[in-house]
């Protein structure tokens, strides 16, 4: 960035002293300038035309490039020293700024154009969701399940609704065009003898040089809806049209001429004009959800239509620019409530990469305010269970999603948060298998190959999970294929090896390879530890155990509890009593603080770690019960040498029998069901 204003220099070097520091914000600059925040809002916009947070990180993104450029950093230090907090936020960061990710700039730094005030464009709210909770979660199973084929009745019901095409010459119509293709969208996504692909999946076929099955066959779908309009004044032009994709036939279009203040039932009997040729049952129940006007107001609307655009952009000031009209819609109509829930997403996604949140009571006022309004309104029930969500309040925020699919069972966003919780926060294979499978066949949106990396990664750990070791090794190359440098799909690689008997040796020769990429990675330096404690390399063990804390104090990281009662072994195993006993007391924390599906597994092991023999069997005996165990647990628990004592005990072998039983009947039902809906 260059400073060619005294102002701007002040501002330049203020941010610069403070790089490292990552909560150095607006008012920490506004005090250093000894000026007011809106005098520093001001200012900055310009000198700059950004907001001063978008002015911080242009800095830190150029401090970064340089780092790349001129030293041997590794991208997480570098990431740290510049002021990310998290390494995967600023690769992100990064790439949307000059198009390349750091490792692939730093091995052709000349070949880069780089314009120094460059605004970064704001990635789909979806992306930043998985990318986020993939890493905090390291390799988190999240909300993709691939899949090959779909069931021919499901097939005959599916539809695409591709992006409609604005025939105004007035460019500032398309918000109007993309609303009424959206209205649509949702409208079909209500009912549910469809299957209804997600509009983040289609967007990208925008401008696309695809025929229509060619379309479809990406997409799995039988039928394409494709439309094209404008607005002239108070008049609405449309045309839309139905197509079985596969033989390129018309089934049915139609032309409308309608007043604006016709647009409700306009929209309402298109979609149902499509259901119709579909042949798709409509419930009345449905009827009434699609036919239901969402305001009287249509100034009110049209600014909604305007929100909703920037909340679904590219811009990096998407989610401010929604707000800002969908205030003005309420302020014209205060029992809109599709525009407060809204409003109560937009302030969700404000929140989302924040440990404090600026926007929760935002968030809530707004949630209740719509479901005040229209308790029945999906986008209200999502606003509502994405609050319950951000207080960590999981099974009120379930209630509210599966209220959601009950009125929009296409909704691939919402079985997109419930395959979350039930992945991360109420654990259960079962559940989150099911909403996994449904969001992966309402959403294919891959924009690039580390998207594409990342589902076949997620896919190969959800199979890897249930015991389906074969098929993820499949999907593993496939997510290596697309991204060789995929440090999770790496590591995962190993482990699948592992399972198939590939030596422990082996494995820890190619974890060191891994953490040679990133020596900074916390979940490899992780996994170094937890080998080396397998072969009773205690030094070893402890060495990177011991690494790993630290690491975890430098960057403040609340990471790997469940870890701690092993570091604990290894640390009396090697003489550190003081270690020992501080992270057998966190476990211990933990383990009292924490209900899951592990509990009584965890609770096992601190017994046997306490010389507890008796109350350890009693709690293994109970976790033996639990049908959501994951294969990792069921094929090597018994080995871990906090059970050693026990192994040739006849409660303890019982045990492990049954819970191996029960697994291998929940693995065979699981395969049973994934063949019925043609996912085998």
């Amino acid at each position: 960035m260059k400073a060619d204003d005294p102002i701007l220099e002040k501002l330049i070097k203020a941010v610069e002293d403070n790089i490292a520091n990552e909560n150095f914000g607006v008012q920490d600059l506004a005090d250093i300038l000894a000026i007011s925040k809106s005098t520093l809002l001001r200012t900055v916009k310009k000198h700059s035309s950004m907001s001063v947070n978008q002015f911080i990180r242009e800095i830190r993104l150029e401090q970064a490039k340089n780092k790349l450029e001129e030293s041997e950093l590794s991208i997480s230090e570098i990431a740290f020293q510049t002021g990310f907090s998290s390494p995967s936020y600023f690769i992100k960061c990064f790439k949307d700024k000059y198009g390349l990710s750091p490792g692939e700039h730093r091995q052709t730094p000349e070949k880069n154009d780089i314009r120094p005030l460059d605004i970064p464009k704001k990635r789909s709210l979806k992306k930043y969701l998985l990318i986020l909770l993939i890493i905090s979660a390291m390799i988190a199973v999240r909300y993709f399940f691939y899949f090959k084929n779909v069931n021919k009745e499901t097939e005959f019901k599916s539809i695409a609704v591709l992006p409609f095409k604005n025939e105004s010459l007035d460019s500032g119509n398309v918000y109007f065009i993309n609303g009424m293709m959206q209205s649509i969208l949702n409208n079909l996504q209500k009912i549910g003898d469809l299957r209804v692909i997600s509009r983040t999946s289609v967007e990208k076929y925008r401008n696309v040089n695809m025929t229509l099955p060619e379309i479809a066959e990406e997409l799995k779908v039988k039928y394409i809806v494709e439309g094209s309009g404008q607005k002239i004044g108070e008049e609405i032009l449309l045309s839309v049209q139905l197509i079985e994709a596969k033989s390129d036939k018309q089934v049915w279009a139609e032309q409308y001429k309608r007043k604006w203040t016709n647009v409700f039932e306009l929209q309402s009997s298109i979609s149902r004009q499509i259901a119709s040729n579909i042949e798709a049952l409509v419930k009345p129940e449905e009827i009434d959800q699609i036919e239901k006007i969402p305001t009287e107001n249509l100034e009110a609307y049209d600014f909604f239509l305007r929100a909703i655009e920037f909340l679904n952009g590219t811009e990096a000031y998407g989610l401010d620019s929604s707000l800002f009209y969908f205030q003005k819609a309420i302020a014209l109509d205060d029992n809109f409530a599709q525009a407060y829930a809204y409003s109560g997403v937009a302030f969700y996604y404000k929140d989302m990469f924040k440990s404090d949140k600026s926007y929760l009571e935002d968030l809530n006022n707004y949630s209740d305010k719509a479901i005040l309004l229209d308790p029945d309104l999906p986008e209200s029930l999502i606003a509502r269970g994405l609050y319950y969500m951000q207080t960590a309040k999981f099974e009120r925020a379930v209630e509210y999603f599966e209220k959601v699919l009950e009125i929009s069972p296409n909704s691939a966003w919402t079985h997109n948060f419930l395959s979350e919780i039930y992945h991360r926060y109420i654990p259960d294979t079962e559940k989150y298998l099911v909403h996994a499978m449904a969001a992966m066949q309402l959403d294919y949106s891959k924009v690039d190959s580390n998207d594409a990396s990342i589902s076949h990664l997620i896919l190969a750990n959800a199979l890897s999970q249930s015991g389906m070791i074969e098929k993820a090794k499949i999907e593993i190359q496939k997510s290596l294929d697309y991204d060789p440098s995929n440090i999770f799909s790496l590591y995962l690689d190993i482990y699948l090896d592992l399972f198939m008997d590939d030596s422990i040796e082996n494995s820890i020769n190619r974890m060191h390879s891994v953490y040679l990429l990133d020596t900074n990675r916390v979940d490899v330096i992780k996994e170094l530890g937890k080998l080396y404690y397998a072969t009773k390399d205690y030094d070893k063990s402890y060495f990177y155990y011991k690494k790993l804390l630290e690491k975890k104090e430098l960057y403040g990281l609340n990471l790997f509890q469940e870890e701690d009662l092993t570091i604990a072994l290894v640390a009396r195993h090697v003489g550190d009593t003081q270690m020992a006993k501080e992270r057998h007391d966190l476990y211990s924390k933990y383990v009292n603080e924490n209900e899951n599906t592990y509990t009584n597994l965890q609770k096992a092991l601190l017994y046997m770690y306490e010389g507890k023999e008796n109350e350890a069997l009693n709690a293994f005996d109970k976790f033996s019960k639990e049908n959501n165990i994951l294969y990792f647990v069921v094929k090597w628990i018994d080995q871990d040498e906090l059970f050693e004592p026990i192994a040739n005990n006849p409660r303890f072998k019982a045990s492990m029998k049954k819970m191996r039983m029960n697994f291998e009947k929940t693995k065979a039902r699981r395969i049973q069901m994934l063949k019925e809906k043609g996912l085998w």
